[in-house]
């Protein structure tokens, strides 16, 4: 809950820059199932692809890096 309730609330818009949120929502507006089904496997794919750095972290800063995803620099 410490993490998860911003991500469904604010479906990860402080975690992506205005163009991948854009993109996302996109989908999420585009598909039958967007906000239900898809952001789920959005949530899913982010924790698979931190899942090396998390699991050598302790619980606190677990919770601190989840709730600051080092994303700014993605692109396409």
């Amino acid at each position: 809950m410490d993490f998860a309730y911003r991500w469904v609330a604010c479906y990860l818009t402080r975690e992506f820059s205005l163009y991948h949120i854009i993109r996302i929502w996109d989908t999420y507006l585009s598909e039958d199932e967007g906000f239900s089904q898809f952001h789920c496997y959005v949530c899913a794919a982010l924790f698979l692809h931190f899942a090396p750095q998390i699991k050598m972290m302790e619980y606190q800063d677990c919770i601190m890096f989840l709730q600051n995803l080092p994303t700014a620099d993605w692109t396409e």
